[in-house]
């Protein structure tokens, strides 16, 4: 996902939110920080441990071996990025280009699947993870289906340049019957809102860096049952505003244990993460029950 959108400053301004719930600003948020066991009456349950491309800060992303080890770690669904290739194959990969991830360079778009599957996508993280390979939509899917865990895609390509991308991702999910643990998520609202029109019961997720009232109109257009703010926007009155709207709210990308803390304080249904190990480890010592994933 686009961490990348925002700037440095409001990188700085989205923790200073952050840190501002762990402080004394908020003395129910301060308090739920400093009780690593939350009352009854405030956190119920642990959020969702969403694995943000798998277990991306030790195992190459977005690949096969990193969806594992995330499931492995007790991650409860797993965020991952699709695009397709020149002979439209669905395929798993975060840039644009392949330059970064793989040993491959260029638009991911401007090769066929005949060629990306021989790309090595695990090197340049470690040579220890020489070998693997970019994966199919197809193969992470039907993981997902074995292990029984929920996934969240993202249509990445730009509709512009591809519009009915979203609708082929719903397809195969249709296909593979896992349409109903997905969240398709995407920071392009147009697609969902097409999808939301045609198929209202499928579960979408706006991707936005901006707080709960300055997207109410376009979160009800795009038939939102997910919330996904980057976490700086959630301070707990805030979460508590989205939940009064009936969203559910997952946050990203927390990979500090403070900010894991602070999210868990103020009451959000879910967390993506580099740190899905961290994360589940974390959520297991507040002794807090784990949240069923939709299906």
């Amino acid at each position: 996902m686009r961490d990348g959108l925002l700037s440095r400053g409001r990188r700085l301004a989205g923790t200073l939110l952050v840190l501002s719930v762990l402080g004394t600003c908020r003395a129910d948020a301060a308090s739920w920080i400093s009780n690593p066991r939350p009352r009854a009456s405030q956190q119920r349950v642990a959020p969702w441990v969403i694995a943000h491309r798998g277990a991306s800060a030790d195992f190459p992303e977005s690949t096969m071996l990193a969806f594992r080890e995330a499931i492995r770690a007790g991650a409860d669904a797993i965020e991952l990025d699709c695009q397709t290739t020149s002979d439209g194959k669905l395929v798993v990969l975060h840039d644009d280009l392949l330059d970064r991830t793989t040993d491959g360079r260029g638009p991911v778009s401007a090769l066929s699947w005949a060629q990306v599957e021989r790309l090595d996508a695990g090197r340049w993280k470690h040579a220890r993870f020489a070998g693997e390979r970019v994966p199919t939509l197809e193969q992470v899917v039907r993981l997902a289906m074995t292990e029984n865990v929920g996934l969240v895609i993202e249509a990445k390509t730009p509709y512009i340049l591809d519009p009915g991308l979203a609708g082929r991702i719903l397809e195969l999910l249709d296909h593979e019957g896992a349409t109903s643990r997905t969240i398709l998520q995407s920071f392009d609202h147009r697609p969902l809102t097409e999808i939301h029109a045609r198929r209202p019961e499928v579960k979408l997720g706006p991707l936005v860096d901006a707080g709960i009232d300055d997207v109410r109109a376009m979160l009800a257009a795009a038939g939102t049952w997910a919330y996904l703010p980057h976490y700086g926007f959630m301070l707990p009155d805030r979460v508590r505003a989205a939940h009064r709207l009936g969203y559910h709210i997952a946050v990203w990308t927390v990979d500090r244990p403070e900010h894991m803390l602070a999210m868990t304080a103020a009451g959000v249904d879910g967390i993506m993460t580099n740190r899905a190990g961290t994360l589940r480890r974390l959520l297991d010592g507040l002794r807090l029950p784990r949240r069923p994933w939709p299906r």
